[in-house]
């Protein structure tokens, strides 16, 4: 016999932590938004981080910075 389940998204309880919640929530973010950040705001990005010696986690949160901002430009829920 075999079980099947609809789920839908993850609720405030059923995040491990607040962090794992944000996380989930700048992943959807990202993959709603981030093409609405162009390549010259990448780049500038990428020549700063180089310049600064900057890490992967830098890297990503200036990125996922550009991507709040267009979603807040688009109306979308803050994380």
């Amino acid at each position: 016999m075999m079980r099947a389940a609809i789920v839908g998204p993850l609720t405030d309880v059923e995040y491990e932590s607040p962090e794992h919640r944000h996380a989930h929530c700048m992943e959807a973010l990202r993959e709603r938004f981030l093409d609405e950040v162009s390549t010259k705001e990448i780049l500038a990005i990428a020549n700063e981080a180089e310049l600064s010696g900057w890490s992967f986690t830098e890297v990503r949160r200036a990125i996922d910075a550009l991507v709040a901002e267009k979603a807040r430009e688009a109306g979308a829920d803050p994380c």
